[in-house]
């Protein structure tokens, strides 16, 4: 248990970049808040956040757009002491300074996490962020999305996994993933408004203070 976690991107975060987080925290007593600060000068908003499990595990993604830059490193701080997993992207090029543009939350027992979420905006892209709250299970990314980052130890951490999808439209789009064996599991997703590139710089997942996840991705996609 601990009250705080740190990500450490593997490139310097720049000028203008947007820093999407998803975590997970969780405690006996009660879901610990998430906040979030970085060196980079970013300003948090939680996007969209909810509880399950009576309570005692919650899911959040926050965004931090058009940072000053600098350092590598976004801390996650919990409201009281508990565990916590995150997973930290970074999104380039110009954009609104207020890009979130839907938000929607769901959670049933299955082995299929989905919700579905309509845009407000033509958007960039679409973050979807689920947790089961049972012991370690492979956990895998829905049709047309990309992994940004999971934890699968369930048993000792709280898992999740973060995915993204880019597209232009504004109809309601499916969120979804796969969990290895049926459970109790929540999913939060944001959508984020249009902009001119989109590049996942550096993508770091830590569980307990150590590093467990650290990948680069190559090239661009738009």
């Amino acid at each position: 248990a601990t009250t705080s976690l740190t990500l450490t991107f593997l490139s310097t975060i720049e000028p203008q970049d947007t820093i999407i987080v998803g975590a997970v925290s969780r405690a006996a007593l009660g879901a610990p808040t998430i906040t979030a600060a970085d060196s980079a000068g970013g300003s948090y908003a939680v996007a969209i956040q909810q509880t399950i499990n009576l309570g005692v595990q919650r899911q959040a993604i926050l965004v931090a757009p058009q940072v000053t830059g600098g350092g590598k490193t976004v801390t996650l701080t919990l409201g009281a002491t508990g565990d916590v997993t995150g997973v930290a992207c970074v999104l380039k090029g110009s954009r609104p300074a207020s890009p979130i543009c839907g938000t929607q939350v769901a959670s049933d027992t299955n082995v299929s996490p989905t919700l579905t979420l309509t845009p407000t905006e033509t958007v960039v892209a679409v973050f979807g962020l689920f947790a089961h709250i049972g012991l370690d299970q492979s956990l895998g990314v829905g049709g047309d999305y990309t992994l940004v980052g999971k934890r699968e130890s369930g048993t000792t951490d709280p898992p999740l996994l973060l995915e993204v999808r880019l597209m232009t439209a504004r109809a309601a789009h499916t969120i979804d993933g796969t969990i290895g064996i049926s459970g109790l599991w929540g999913m939060v997703a944001c959508a984020l408004a249009e902009w001119d590139l989109w590049m996942p710089l550096a993508v770091g997942l830590v569980a307990g203070g150590s590093p467990a996840y650290t990948a680069t991705a190559s090239g661009v996609i738009a």
